[in-house]
């Protein structure tokens, strides 16, 4: 449910500029933990099916900030 509301927040986020900032530190907070579960738990055997996804949030999360700091650069 989480991930729901971050994703529509994301939405908002561009049209009001004021939520771009909170929402970055709600987002990396959001997905440092999750890579920090994956991380801790490196040698138990049902990690093995999270690394890619682990990966594939590493990229989303790239691109999300680099998006976000794109619109803080270019706008108002």
């Amino acid at each position: 449910m989480e991930l729901v509301l971050v994703g529509c927040s994301f939405f908002i986020a561009m049209v009001r500029s004021t939520w771009v900032k909170p929402l970055f530190y709600i987002a990396l907070i959001e997905k440092l933990f999750f890579i920090s579960l994956v991380l801790s738990n490196a040698n138990q055997a049902f990690v093995d099916g999270f690394w890619l996804s682990m990966v594939m949030d590493c990229i989303i999360c790239a691109y999300i900030a680099a998006y976000l700091w794109f619109c803080r650069t270019t706008g108002d």
